[in-house]
């Protein structure tokens, strides 16, 4: 129903993430996921939904040999 592109700015992704969430059922978030060291998306999602933002072992598992297999650096 709705995009929008914002930039790597916390407060701005926390607003829209609020503002998206009050008005629909599901909020979905691409990009920005990794793997600059940079990134601070998963954060303000966290921040955004008031919850510790945590790391999934099996998830990070299957991530760092996808960044190897490709001889990237699977950063922090």
């Amino acid at each position: 129903k709705e995009v929008r592109i914002v930039p790597d700015e916390e407060d701005r992704i926390v607003d829209a993430l609020n503002a998206l969430r009050g008005a629909h059922d599901y909020v979905f978030t691409s990009g920005g996921i990794g793997p600059t060291h940079d990134d601070i998306t998963a954060d303000a999602v966290s921040k955004a939904f008031g919850v510790p933002c945590e790391h999934d072992a099996k998830a990070m598992q299957l991530l760092g040999d996808n960044y190897a297999a490709r001889g990237m650096e699977f950063t922090e």
